[in-house]
Formats: structure tokens, sequence, C-alpha cells
């Protein structure tokens, strides 16, 4: 497997265009449409990948689609990259690392010119992992697009950096064919990519550290850019008697999420009534783990949904669940869990995950929709 594209998700096309013609000093060749997806793209070559401008379709219906979240994009970003190969061997090694795949799903592209690009994805399931990892692709029998899109440069090497006590980001750099050995470093970080002042950064200067910093609200607080805040919290409240107890009652804890399809969860119900004051989250889930306490599903209850596994509760894996949840009954799904909070009388002040089921790249964007809509931090 190789490095195939990265893709970098805009709410207008022509904005991408120009963004990518400034950093690069090529003008991107327009794509295609994605037909069903509400999406268009443009392309870029760097060299033996690419890179992919994907935006809405403004030709296409695009309620319900994947053009409908980028059109809300409060702003422009990386969304996610790919490696292509042979997916059946990418399966295999995927399986081998107890890491569940799913695919091939075929996958196609209307071009300008009125022809048609066929080509096969392969997703993974690894919760561990998660966007670390690239979903694969097979192109069959189409020209690769870095071969017949106009050249913006050589990406020379990718580092992605998690956890790091400076600004967490991972860094592109891209060799100018325009300016010799020049280089000009293009950023990812939670704003998505960025270009950084200068190009060879000839002072020293390390490129993770000039980038502003990642959380704005420290400020709001009364904190320094360098301040490391800590929030201890607790998840899984109303899994169990024991758990929904300790939650808030425990000097220990400053906030917590609640499981609502969990057994113990009207008792939670009672505690957050109780106590208004409680910093309460929902804690949405997409699985049922455990042996001796299972819970199902609150927006479906026919196992054709996808939602269900065979004894009638949500999958008890990560992997199960992005291999047989469909991205729009996750997103119902998640929806009916806020939903039954705030009905229950709970200020719901934030969403988080179960297992990180909901921040696989699958369901990412509508786990973000969801949190706008709401105006609740995720």
């Amino acid at each position: 497997m190789q490095i195939d594209h990265f893709m970098y998700a805009v709410s207008s096309l022509d904005e991408g265009d120009a963004w990518a013609a400034s950093v690069f000093d090529a003008e991107p060749a327009a794509g295609g449409a994605h037909v069903g997806l509400g999406t268009r793209n443009a392309l870029l070559s760097l060299g033996h990948t690419y890179l992919e401008l994907i935006a809405p379709d403004p030709e296409q219906d695009i309620a319900g689609t994947q053009g409908e979240r980028f059109a809300a994009l409060a702003a422009p970003g990386l969304v996610t990259w790919a490696a292509r190969g042979d997916l059946g061997a990418a399966a295999q090694t995927l399986q081998a690392e107890g890491i569940r795949a799913s695919g091939p799903h075929r996958t196609q592209r209307a071009t300008p010119g009125g022809g048609l690009l066929i080509w096969d994805l392969l997703f993974h399931g690894s919760e561990e992992l998660g966007g670390l990892l690239p979903f694969c692709i097979d192109w069959l029998e189409c020209p690769h697009p870095s071969g017949v899109n106009p050249v913006g440069g050589q990406l020379e090497g990718v580092t992605l950096a998690l956890q790091d006590p400076a600004p967490q980001c991972a860094h592109r750099t891209w060799r100018r064919r325009r300016r010799g050995l020049r280089r000009r470093a293009v950023d990812v970080g939670r704003g998505g990519l960025c270009q950084r002042a200068g190009d060879a950064h000839d002072d020293g200067r390390d490129p993770c550290r000039t980038f502003r910093p990642l959380n704005p609200f420290l400020a709001r607080l009364g904190y320094a850019d360098t301040d490391r805040v800590v929030i201890t919290h607790a998840d899984d409240m109303g899994f169990c008697h024991a758990a929904t107890a300790e939650c808030l009652q425990s000097d220990a804890t400053s906030c917590a999420s609640v499981l609502v399809n969990a057994p113990w969860f009207p008792e939670a119900e009672r505690l957050c009534r109780d106590n208004p004051g409680f910093d309460v989250g929902v804690h949405l889930t997409l699985t049922s783990e455990y042996d001796g306490i299972r819970w199902s599903a609150l927006s479906a209850t026919d196992r054709a949904t996808g939602m269900l596994d065979d004894e009638g509760y949500l999958w008890r894996t990560v992997a199960e669940a992005v291999a047989n949840v469909p991205p729009e009954a996750a997103k119902a799904e998640m929806r009916a869990q806020i939903d039954r909070a705030l009905a229950a009388g709970i200020d719901v002040t934030h969403i988080d995950t179960h297992m990180g089921t909901v921040v696989h790249p699958r369901y990412l964007l509508d786990y973000l929709d969801l949190a706008r809509e709401y105006a609740v931090p995720a």
C-alpha cells in the first residue's frame, strides 16, 4: 500500500480552488461530480499522490448528503486520507491485526467530459487507531489522478503527531518545483490545512510551534496559551448503580456523561433533576459491549436497519458497529439519545462518545453536525 490522496473539504469549490492556487502556484483541475453524494471535486497532483478538494455540488440536491455537511462547514479542513493497493490484501492485514474491514464498496464519479470513473473503497473499524489509519482505494481500470492533473508539488513526507505537550498538528511538506529546493510547509491541525508564514523556516523555528493555540477558550478562562488545564470527566453514567452514584458525588470528578440507553438511566435522570448544577453531557453510543448488562437502540427495533445484533442489542464492538450501521441510522440514533436526555430535563452541556465509535470517519461529520445543531461542545 502507498499514500493515494488527501481529502480537503470546503463549503465552496471556487474558494477551495483559489486557496490551492495561492498555496501551490497551480490551478486545480475540475474532477467532476459524485452522483448521489451531493459533492463535486477538483484535483491537484502532488507527484505520486494528489490533493482532492471536495465541496457541495450546486447541480445536485444535497439534502441529507455529504454535500450538505460540507456546505455547513465553519472552516475548510482536511477530513481524511487514503492509501491505494490490493484491497483484499489490505483486508487480510487488518484482520490479522484484529481490525474489522468493511468493503469493498463500489464508488463512482462523473467527469466534466461525460466519462464515468469507477473504483472500490475499503474502510477499517479500529477504535484505537481511528483517523491515523487511512481508508483504502483500488482504482480498478481508472487512470490515477496524480498522473492526469496539474502538478502543485511533490509530497516529501507525512508526520502525524498526537498528545504532544505542544499544540497538536500533522504537517506535510511539499518541494516547490518553481522555487528550486525551497519548501513551503502546509499544516493540518484542528482548523484544517493552513500555510505557515515563510517558506523555508530558515530562522530555525519548529513549524509545529508556530501554529495557533488549539484551545482559544483558555484565554477566556484566564489561562495563558502555554497552560495545561485538566478536566476530570466520568463517563458511563447510567450503566449501573455504582457508576451513576459515584459520577458526580465524588470530589475527583467535575463533569460526567450519561448513557441514556442504559438500564440505570432513570436513576441518573433523578440525580440530575435533584442536582441541577451538575455538569452532564450525553455519552453517545452505538455499542453495548458487556455480557451481563446490555442495551438497545432508541431509534430502531428492526434489525434490517443495521443498528442491532442478532440478540436485538447494539453491537458489542466498534468494528461490528462500523461494518453494519449506516451513517444515516447512526445519526438518527445519536439524535434520539440527545433528545431523550433533553426530554428528561437534563441540561445537556456536551456530547461525547462511548468507545470512540461515533468519531470514526464514517460518522464523524454527522457527530459534529449534531453538536452544531444542538449548540453543545463535542
